[in-house]
């Protein structure tokens, strides 16, 4: 069993320490990346050809 007093276990907790920091420093932009996906997979559903769905559509002339 290693004990708590040791040299080694300091440099475990400051490695462990170091590793949250480094979590917490990504977390923004990993929220901004989920942030994003769900907008770009609605636009991309709604992008989706409904084959026969009994709409008419009317030809956009561009000469307006």
């Amino acid at each position: 069993m290693q004990a708590y007093n040791t040299p080694s276990h300091a440099v475990n907790l400051a490695a462990h320490a170091r590793h949250h920091r480094l979590r917490r420093a990504r977390r923004p932009a990993l929220v901004a990346l989920a942030v994003m996906a769900d907008p770009l997979a609605s636009l991309a559903r709604a992008m989706e050809v409904v084959p026969d769905s009994g709409m008419e559509v009317a030809p956009v002339s561009s000469s307006e």
